[in-house]
């Protein structure tokens, strides 16, 4: 009987052995399975992370590329200003508008003119005369801010035509003391500039 037993229990051992080397080999090919998933993961991973990277030097690329145009741009920005800011002081400041006639005077002697009113601070005072006798021709104008005993503004010995500018005239009413000596006709226009 303790042989039988003996045996018995070297099957029993056996057998043991045998199940559980079946179970190991099971659970290693599900492990192995787990791990060759996993690798397969992380390979994955992988390649959306270099494909990620790519995009991102790329993306670096094309920022870089910004920056050079952006910085080009710039740089023609402030040429233009400062060849803006040279024309402006070579220029001035361009202001647009027009000449407007506000009083027109015609004569062929001397004469004190009615009130015209001045609305900007800019005018333009054009002449022009006619003589049979122009060698002793004599033409001249003055002009004046009411209330005030001096002249704003004249030309004297005028020739038979041209234009005075008055400059940062103040607005308000005005006229003119015409002189005219051997003149068979004079005109007077008087024109402010109207800013737009």
């Amino acid at each position: 009987m303790n042989k039988i037993v003996i045996v018995g229990i070297l099957v029993g051992l056996i057998a043991g052995l045998i199940i559980g080397y079946g179970s190991a080999s099971a659970e290693t090919a599900r492990l192995q399975q787990q791990i060759r998933e996993l690798e397969n993961q992380v390979n994955t991973l992988q390649t959306q992370v270099n494909q990620l990277q790519n995009q991102i030097n790329s993306k670096d690329a094309q920022i870089s590329q910004l920056q050079t145009q952006l910085s080009s741009l710039q740089s023609q920005i402030k040429t233009l200003q400062d060849e803006n800011e040279l024309l402006k002081k070579l220029t001035g400041s361009v202001v647009k508008g027009s000449w407007k006639v506000i009083a027109t005077f015609t004569g062929s002697s001397d004469l004190t003119t009615d009130y015209f009113y001045v609305p900007t601070n800019e005018l333009r005072i054009n002449w022009t005369w006619t003589s049979g006798k122009p060698e002793w021709a004599v033409f001249g104008f003055m002009l004046y801010k009411e209330g005030e005993e001096f002249s704003t503004a004249s030309q004297l010995f005028a020739g038979d035509h041209g234009s005075t500018y008055v400059h940062n005239v103040e607005t308000g009413r005005y006229y003119l003391k015409i002189s005219a000596g051997n003149i068979d006709k004079w005109t007077i226009t008087v024109e402010a500039w109207i800013p737009e």
